[in-house]
């Protein structure tokens, strides 16, 4: 599966009709930097110098460098975050019969490992800044799209109605299944860091805390 860097370049290009080449390479060196340095060890002359243009093109187009990040590139790349989950919700929903939850939880986290994995970096630099931007946690929820909300909510009434998952508000589930996911994209590259060939065993583990802490109590 493509990287999330990937799917981002490919939007601009698809995009390129409404900005200038100029402006397509802005964002792609953006994204790059980010992904590799950070958003705060990435200057203004660092995106020039890689989308080979002038410092003052970068204002002209997009302002600050927060600007960049928090009006164009966040919103490009939440849009192509949330069309990849609204992908797995339909994936793993099938067509006909529901799948059940511990097989959803498990297709998330262990078919899609690699997904995680290889969009770390990115991930990481976007989920530290929602968590200290009160504005940016509100325009991101904005961006949700409706149709992914629904499915959700649907899924997890029928959940908790099938008595496979306890009987819970649905954003405090959302939130206790996203916990641990973000925390272990946030931990990456930290001394606590997973070893080396350890990451499906992580998986597996946190499946096992998810399905078990939602599961009704008998």
């Amino acid at each position: 599966m493509n990287s999330f860097i990937a799917l981002f370049r490919e939007r601009i290009q698809n995009n390129g009709k409404k900005m200038t080449q100029k402006q397509v390479d802005i964002l792609e060196a953006c994204v790059e930097l980010f992904a590799e340095s950070g958003f705060s060890n990435t200057s203004t002359r660092d995106i020039a110098l890689k989308a080979d243009v002038a410092e003052g093109t970068i204002f002209k187009h997009f302002g600050t460098k927060q600007n960049l990040l928090f009006v164009t590139v966040l919103p490009m790349f939440s849009d192509i975050i949330f069309d990849e989950i609204l992908g797995v919700v339909d994936e793993e929903s099938g067509k006909g019969e529901v799948i059940a939850f511990e097989d959803l939880i498990h297709n998330i986290l262990c078919n899609r490992l690699n997904q995680i994995t290889i969009n770390h970096k990115i991930l990481k630099i976007f989920l530290n800044e929602i968590l200290y931007q009160k504005e940016l946690q509100e325009e991101l929820l904005k961006l949700i799209p409706q149709k992914l909300v629904d499915k959700v909510a649907n899924l997890l009434h029928y959940y908790k109605r099938d008595q496979q998952i306890v009987d819970l508000p649905n954003d405090t589930i959302i939130r206790f299944i996203l916990s641990p996911i973000f925390s272990y994209i946030l931990l990456e590259g930290s001394p606590l860091n997973v070893r080396k060939g350890e990451r499906e065993k992580e998986f597996s583990y946190m499946e096992q805390l998810i399905i078990k802490g939602l599961s009704p109590s008998k």
